[in-house]
């Protein structure tokens, strides 16, 4: 069985930041991230030659501890500073995967349970073969790490109180400019040879296919081209106390995320260095 120092479950912005770190202290890290995108809500989607940074766009930072994730993306010139906000230059996702180069990312893999031992844990992978570790971060939104935790047998309570809002995005391209959207917010605008809109639905959650809703909201617009994007787990509504993050430090499994600081980049960064402090000694 393949055996590595730490196993980071989720390559959002949390993931990222504490694998570099560690990776800089000479760990032996992997990341396990069940989507084929690395980011999390640093996602970007082409359309029709265009570009939606349709998580996050751009962001504002005041922890010293992203700031070398952001320098490192100003010398790439992925991101650019306008004043006190990070914007992207291009895809947002451009930065993520300039981030993650050279460390040891592995994409549609879904960790099913972890089997906690005496010396180290064991992960179990969707179609892939279990990889044993010393230490375990869960980056997941609450929701997802505690499906994970109550399959492995580890209660995690707690993480019932986190509260998510949804979303539901629209993409499209059109000839032509649109009037007054009653069921959409219009949250991008840009006229270049056509028009293209990023539009939030605003509807509660709906479990219907990605498809399905596109092909209804593509009824009404007649787009040249189209895309939707259902996020369950957009932003946090409800956090809870970092003191969580430890509640299964016994077990060597530890978490990390914005749900526990806020609902932003410096939330899921802060959590990460708290971690990163406590368990490693890793400043």
């Amino acid at each position: 069985m393949e055996k590595i120092d730490v196993a980071i479950i989720g390559a959002g912005p949390s993931g990222i930041f504490s694998a570099r770190k560690l990776a800089q202290a000479g760990k032996k890290v992997a990341i396990f991230e069940k989507s084929g995108n690395i980011g999390g809500r640093l996602a970007s989607r082409r359309l029709d030659g265009h570009i939606f940074n349709f998580g996050v766009n751009s962001f504002h930072s005041t922890a010293e501890e992203l700031n070398e994730m952001v320098e490192h993306g100003i010398a790439s010139e992925t991101l650019i500073r306008d004043g006190v906000e990070i914007k992207a230059t291009s895809a947002i996702t451009d930065w993520t995967k300039g981030l993650v180069k050279g460390l040891d990312v592995r994409l549609r893999q879904e960790v099913e349970r972890i089997d906690v031992g005496e010396n180290e844990n064991v992960l179990y992978l969707k179609g892939f073969e279990p990889v044993a570790a010393k230490d375990v971060i869960l980056t997941a939104p609450a929701p997802q790490a505690a499906r994970i935790l109550k399959a492995s047998g580890l209660d995690a309570p707690q993480l019932e109180k986190v509260r998510y809002s949804s979303a539901i995005y629209y993409m499209l391209s059109t000839e032509r400019e649109l009037g007054e959207l009653a069921e959409f917010d219009v949250l991008q605008h840009v006229k270049k040879e056509k028009h293209f809109y990023l539009l939030s639905f605003q509807e509660d959650w709906t479990e219907k296919p990605r498809e399905e809703l596109r092909e209804e909201f593509d009824e009404v617009f007649q787009p040249v081209e189209s895309h939707v994007h259902k996020w369950r787990y957009a932003k946090v509504a409800k956090p809870i106390s970092s003191d969580c993050q430890m509640m299964l430090k016994n077990k060597a499994i530890y978490l990390t995320g914005d749900y526990f600081y806020g609902d932003n980049m410096d939330s899921a960064v802060l959590s990460a260095q708290g971690v990163l402090d406590e368990v490693f000694g890793i400043e």
